[in-house]
């Protein structure tokens, strides 16, 4: 087969539907072997540092419970609603940081931007293993909810820019998948520090869970400083790209009418603010958010005013621990 009918068999494929079993398992079957090679390294590179990325920051995310629950609780003197509120005000730093997180990532490369957040991220939670009051663990923790706000909006940028509507679906299930699992290993790696490292140069176990935390999220940071992409729209190639890769991935992207960025105009400014859409998503996503901090207020409320020791009985006649009781707080996951 000849190079030009290569390239226009690749240039059809960018919006043929699907048309066989392999497709619909994985859509990289169907395409010719120039966009199966280019799709290959961005899944290599992209969703790889994507999905482990999104793992470590729900680890991150949800830490603060589980230290809670092996000892946090009694050093930092927590016997009050410090565990909501802390929870609270990563919730205000996350929603401060969207604004101008999303706006830096429109002005410089989100290959630059997403490891640095990744690096503030991961020096906070390390630094939250130092902390000697509940207020130090708010400021840190309104820390993390910043640098946290723009890595889940950036990287759903960086899959839109690379993937075309029939491979974005399930790159964005498994990046989503990876991030559920982050949220069930945080509990297995706290009982594991707890018990093995609780004590260990005068640290208690809880601490030694921020600590593991903050130093395997910052080497995939540094790793993503040389692998992650520029966008194809940028005109910058990437090093492990070729210069014939490169040219097919900004077809790819004006095939489906994804241009890339535009300047800030009045005109974009009005089509952004009058649109519903805008205000629809902010009401929806306000009551959501609304709703899962008023529960979780209220349950820490009543299980904390239920007794006044730690134990409090079951409904079958037995002891409890009222720390177990009080893992039903858990931060808000906003994405």
């Amino acid at each position: 087969m000849s190079e030009d009918a290569e390239a226009h068999r690749s240039q059809e494929s960018l919006v043929k539907p699907i048309n066989t079993w392999k497709g619909y398992v994985w859509d990289t079957w169907e395409l010719p072997r120039d966009q199966r090679w280019l799709l290959f390294k961005l899944d290599a590179f992209v969703l790889t540092f994507a999905s482990i990325g999104y793992f470590l920051k729900n680890l991150d995310l949800n830490n603060v419970n589980n230290a809670y629950l092996s000892g946090m609780e009694e050093d930092l003197e927590m016997y009050g609603n410090q565990l909501v509120t802390s929870t609270s005000i990563f919730t205000v730093g996350y929603v401060i940081g969207q604004i101008p997180c999303n706006l830096l990532l429109t002005r410089v490369s989100p290959r630059w931007v997403i490891p640095s957040l990744e690096v503030g991220w991961g020096i906070a939670v390390i630094c939250m293993s130092s902390v000697k009051s509940y207020n130090a663990l708010y400021a840190l923790r309104f820390l993390v909810g910043i640098f946290e706000s723009g890595f889940y909006p950036g990287i759903h940028y960086m899959l839109g820019s690379w993937y075309t509507p029939r491979e974005i679906g399930k790159r964005s299930m498994i990046f989503w998948l990876a991030g559920s699992i982050g949220q069930l290993f945080s509990g297995f790696l706290q009982a594991a520090a707890y018990t093995n490292l609780d004590g260990v140069q005068g640290r208690a176990g809880w601490r030694w869970l921020f600590i593991i935390d903050g130093i395997i999220t910052l080497p995939l940071a540094v790793a993503g400083y040389l692998f992650f992409p520029n966008l194809p729209q940028g005109g910058k190639k990437t090093w492990w790209t070729t210069e014939a890769e490169h040219q097919l991935s900004v077809r790819r992207m004006q095939e489906i009418g994804r241009a890339g960025k535009e300047p800030w105009t009045k005109a974009k400014a009005k089509r952004i603010f009058s649109s519903w859409h805008t205000y629809l998503l902010l009401a929806v996503t306000a009551a959501i958010q609304f709703g899962l901090w008023w529960d979780k207020k209220q349950k820490t409320v009543v299980e904390t005013n239920s007794s006044t020791s730690n134990l409090t009985p079951s409904e079958d006649g037995s002891v409890k621990d009222r720390k177990a009781a009080l893992a039903v707080v858990t931060p808000a996951t906003i994405e």
